[in-house]
Parts: C-alpha cells; sequence; structure tokens
C-alpha cells in the first residue's frame, strides 16, 4: 500500500481547500457557471420562441390577404357586398 503523502491526520488531503466562508456560498467560477447555465437555458427557448413568432406572422399574412381579397373590388369596380 502507498504511503500518504500530506500535512498531520485529519487535515485532509494537501492542495485541497476546505470550503468555508465565501468558497462555501460560491465562489467566482461557481457564479460563471450558474450564469451560464442560465444563458444556455434562455438560448434554447429561442428557437421555440422564434418558431412561434413565424406561424404566427404566417397567419396573420394569410388574414391580410383573405381581408384584401374580400375588399377588393369587383371586375365591375364595385366592392363585394358584406
Amino acid at each position: 500500500m502507498p504511503a500518504r503523502r500530506g500535512g498531520a491526520a485529519g487535515q485532509g488531503h494537501p492542495g485541497c481547500a476546505r470550503l468555508t466562508g465565501r468558497a462555501a456560498e460560491g465562489g467566482p467560477e461557481d457564479k460563471e457557471i450558474a450564469r451560464l447555465k442560465a444563458e444556455t437555458a434562455r438560448l434554447k427557448a429561442e428557437p421555440s420562441k422564434a418558431r412561434t413568432v413565424l406561424e404566427v406572422h404566417e397567419e396573420l399574412s394569410v388574414l391580410l390577404d383573405q381581408l384584401a381579397t374580400y375588399n377588393a373590388p369587383s371586375q365591375n369596380g364595385e366592392k363585394k357586398n358584406k
């Protein structure tokens, strides 16, 4: 069995920081990870939003075309009856 390197018994492994104080609350790396996770979630939702906008735009375009056709003058120059 290999011998352990390190300090006195009960001090843990050398080079490993104990989580105390601010480090336990989350250091700059933890904040950056949280920020990146939130941004990733937001970016994953964008295609869904864009798809919805395109669908609504398409439906609106169809309705406006129908309205324009309905309100267009007939061949004799009169509007169609409502």
